[in-house]
């Protein structure tokens, strides 16, 4: 049986993906458990298709899914691996490997225990920043924050870190989740959130060490103040129309 599945999406991540493949590997092999490594190339230009490709045919040794979405959207990208995924615990992790592999043995125990999603935050006390994004970043951070307290979270105890790319799940909850969610790019993440405090899930938060790597961001964030207000009010209509059910 497959213990853990781990989803990366890659938008035209040829050049930095085969170190972040190795890395993973690298470490949940020394686990000593059974695994799968979902690999979903988000409608890339470049090589990052045919590096997949080439990676699981030489790894025939290693679960090794090669998925595409037909069309750009990190959330499609997410979707689609998680709803693939096998494994009794399944791990999305962004593909710049900003929280490192490593932090998964600190969601892994509560995912194993009574959370139904463990998912990294970068805002807690406990959280180390080694590399600290770049100040506008952080201020529509902060604003988003401030927008979701009024639109989503609107009760306590709201998340303190919707954002952070680096989420456990138990494969149930996985299944509740990613078959309800109808956002396929930003803000796919509160969307996640939203329905697992509809369903009562157990969700815990977890202080992760992570390092900024926005320079290499794909994420238009002009763009993105514009499009994801409207995102989040439509995640409150959706509620209304039943979509979340």
């Amino acid at each position: 049986m497959v213990e853990i599945s781990i989803v990366i999406p890659a938008y035209n991540e040829a050049n930095r993906l085969p170190a972040t493949v190795e890395r993973i590997i690298q470490l949940i092999s020394s686990m000593n458990i059974e695994y799968e490594l979902i690999l979903v190339n988000n409608a890339s230009k470049d090589g990052t298709l045919e590096y997949m490709n080439s990676f699981a045919s030489a790894h025939k040794n290693i679960n090794v899914k090669v998925l595409s979405t037909p069309t750009k959207g990190k959330g499609l990208a997410v979707k689609t691996g998680m709803l693939s995924a096998v494994g009794k615990y399944v791990l999305f992790t962004d593909a710049d490997l900003s929280t490192p592999i490593e932090e998964i043995e600190k969601l892994l125990p509560f995912v194993k225990e009574d959370y139904d999603v463990a998912y990294g935050t970068r805002a807690m006390k406990e959280s180390v920043i080694v590399t600290p994004q770049p100040l506008h970043r952080r201020l529509l951070g902060t604003a988003l924050k401030v927008i979701l307290s009024f639109l989503i979270f609107t009760l306590p105890p709201r998340p303190t870190d919707t954002q952070c790319g680096f989420k456990m799940y138990k494969r149930d909850a996985v299944r509740l989740l990613f078959s309800r969610q109808t956002l396929d790019g930003g803000m796919f993440d509160v969307e996640i959130i939203y329905i697992g405090r509809k369903h009562h899930l157990m969700m815990k938060e977890v202080p992760v060490l992570w390092a900024d790597d926005s320079k290499n961001s794909k994420v238009n964030i002009w763009k993105s103040m514009i499009t994801n207000p409207a995102k989040l009010v439509g995640i409150r209509l959706k509620d209304i129309l039943g979509y979340y059910r």
